[in-house]
């Protein structure tokens, strides 16, 4: 009995579906998902990294319109846009992916995902990084504690919507954390 012996092939360099063929029967079978980044994300990761978040705000804009629901480019352009002064941009998207999948950012691996928000929280809180207001201060800080820490993050919410408590955003992300908070008691 001769044994199926795969090569596997993607449809088209932009395709994110891989096949297997087999070299002996001749079918191909078996089709895998297999995620790769387009040259714009690899762009993006790599200004990430070096935490220039200007350019990887760009790449990732222009990396998520084919596919835009990539939960990991749009949890990194979030914290871009804390940074870049597009706050109102940022918590948009925040609100957006927490809505269908609060878990992708919770989830967050803090040195494999090499998540800044620590770092970044410790410059707002020292006032290295400035916002037009306490408002705006509060949210971002209840953003980027999203990251690690669900308890802190509703606290800064809680905070924005004290500030402004006629803010339907803010009232709706401080309810999302609430039950997320509540589902795991």
């Amino acid at each position: 009995m001769q044994q199926c012996v795969a090569l596997s092939f993607n449809v088209c360099n932009t395709s994110i579906k891989s096949y297997h063929y087999c070299i002996i029967c001749h079918k191909i079978f078996g089709i895998s998902l297999v995620y790769t980044p387009n040259m714009s994300e690899m762009l993006a990761n790599q200004y990430f990294l070096t935490r220039k978040y200007n350019l990887a705000a760009k790449e990732m804009e222009e990396s998520i319109f084919p596919v835009d629901n990539n939960k990991l480019i749009i949890k990194k352009l979030i914290i871009c846009y804390t940074q870049i002064n597009k706050p109102s941009e940022a918590l948009d998207l925040f609100l957006e992916i927490i809505k269908t999948d609060i878990d992708t950012i919770i989830k967050t691996d803090l040195n494999s995902d090499d998540c800044p928000c620590f770092e970044l929280i410790e410059r707002i809180k020292c006032d290295f990084v400035k916002y037009e207001d306490e408002f705006t201060k509060s949210y971002i800080l209840g953003i980027l504690f999203l990251y690690c820490n669900i308890k802190q993050s509703l606290d800064y919410f809680k905070a924005a919507g004290g500030i402004d408590a006629s803010n339907k955003k803010i009232k709706n992300i401080i309810k999302i954390l609430k039950n997320k908070i509540n589902n795991y008691n």
